[in-house]
């Protein structure tokens, strides 16, 4: 048989629980303060402000046979007349023509802001590529046929004593991929 308690010890237990109630209160604030404190964020903006290459002019024809002529009279004939962190090369379909293109960009960031200005366009920027070189590719093949081609010609000595090999690294845009790298 169970015995009451007295009116004494019901007094303590009330007590004692609302002690433990309060306590676990306390404590669920404490820990939902702590949990906002930590998931306090600054808000901040970053902005990216990139020039662009425009299309060759749709009338454009070349004077050059091949990848390796064009590249050779931009290194013979053009010079940036600052440093160059990055050579871009690039192609455009236009119409019925696949172009190839060249340009050298700089890369400026401050606290909240990266700008990349195109601050190298040689005079002949833009190579219309002869039919025979692509003919029967797609673009995909045409650029992986680029990316090597352009990759062979910085083993080439010419390059090695060319304005080109000053920069950080020369790439393939588009695809973003890296052809040449100090690193």
């Amino acid at each position: 048989m169970r015995i009451p308690p007295s009116d004494e010890e019901f007094r303590k237990f009330i007590s004692f629980a609302i002690i433990l109630f309060a306590l676990n209160l306390m404590s669920c604030k404490s820990s939902k303060d702590m949990s906002q404190k930590k998931t306090i964020t600054k808000k901040f903006t970053i902005t990216t402000a990139e020039d662009l290459v425009s299309p060759p002019p749709p009338d454009l024809d070349s004077e050059f046979y091949s990848l390796q002529d064009w590249l050779q009279n931009i290194m013979d004939k053009d010079n940036p007349h600052k440093n160059i962190g990055e050579f871009r090369f690039g192609l455009f379909k236009h119409p019925d023509d696949y172009f190839i293109y060249l340009v050298g960009v700089n890369t400026y960031t401050d606290s909240y802001k990266t700008e990349i200005k195109i601050e190298f366009r040689p005079q002949n920027m833009y190579f219309k590529l002869p039919r025979v070189y692509w003919d029967g590719l797609d673009r995909q093949q045409l650029t992986t046929k680029l990316i090597k081609e352009l990759g062979d010609f910085t083993n080439t000595q010419k390059f090695k004593t060319s304005f080109l090999s000053n920069a950080q690294r020369i790439i393939f845009w588009g695809k973003t991929v890296v052809i040449w790298s100090k690193e």
